[in-house]
This record gives C-alpha cells, structure tokens and sequence, in this order.
C-alpha cells in the first residue's frame, strides 16, 4: 500500500494536434466588416475562433446589445476607437457523415 496521490510523470508533447490552440493576428481591411472578416476567417479555415483583444479605430459602427430585443441594432456614424473586442465564431457544423 502506499498514498494514492503518487506524482505522475509529466507528459511531454513531441508534435502539435491538429486541434492544438493557435494564435493569429487579423488586420482588417480598412472599410471591412470587423464581424464579417473573422468570421471568413473562421469558415474559410474550418475552425472555431475566439477574439482574445482588438483594436484601432472604426466608422459607422453597427452594434447589437445582447440585451435587446433579437434584430436590435444601434447604428453610432463618426470615428470611434476600440477601447474592448472580445468574441467568439464558430464554423457551421459539418454535414452528417463528414470525417474530420
């Protein structure tokens, strides 16, 4: 007998999983849709995404408030600086019977 709390031995990964966590950085065209272009990103990758931070500036900006009403938006025009960007895409699940 003895503790069953015995150290395990670390586990050393020797490749990257497919399904490891990436980073990447994302410039937005100037003029693009912020929400649009990562969510091209995440699609044309097949991969789900989750924005850590952003920023920069934008114009006429488009925003839906969780609280809302569904199909509620609140349109700011003029130049604004992005103090917080946080979010998540995800790709549109695969069709029954894909492999992947």
């Amino acid at each position: 007998p003895g503790s069953k709390n015995k150290p395990k031995p670390p586990i050393i990964v020797t490749r990257d999983s497919p399904n490891a966590l990436r980073s990447h950085m994302l410039e937005v065209a100037p003029g693009s849709d912020v929400v649009d272009s990562v969510t091209h990103f995440a699609r044309r990758r097949g991969r789900g995404v989750c924005v850590l931070s952003g920023t920069g500036s934008v114009t006429n900006v488009n925003l839906r408030q969780p609280a809302a009403p569904a199909g509620s938006v609140m349109t700011l025009h003029g130049r604004f600086e992005i103090l917080s960007l946080t979010g998540t895409a995800l790709p549109p699940p695969a069709p029954p019977g894909a492999g992947g």
